[in-house]
């Protein structure tokens, strides 16, 4: 559950502060307004006490994760899918 908490507390954060390719992911994916939705249901303060990460990392994570290498972005994805 902590792990899926993060991922909606930085997708809330990249989508909420337009840190993302907005015409790659609407040209390649599906459901992007439907996510952000999602994610922002989901309070910074609510994702701190799920995951134990306070909000003070959480939102410079999400800043780091938007402006590195993408593909330093693949075991994070890869983690959000293994069981």
């Amino acid at each position: 559950m902590s792990i899926l908490a993060l991922a909606l507390g930085l997708i809330h954060i990249l989508m909420d502060e337009e840190l993302y390719d907005a015409d790659f992911v609407n040209r390649r994916t599906v459901g992007v307004d439907e996510l952000r939705h999602l994610a922002a249901q989901y309070a910074l303060t609510w994702v701190a006490e799920i995951t134990g990460v306070p909000v003070q990392q959480i939102i410079p994570a999400a800043r780091l994760y938007a402006t590195s290498n993408r593909l330093s972005s693949k075991p994070f994805l890869v983690q959000l899918r293994t069981p």
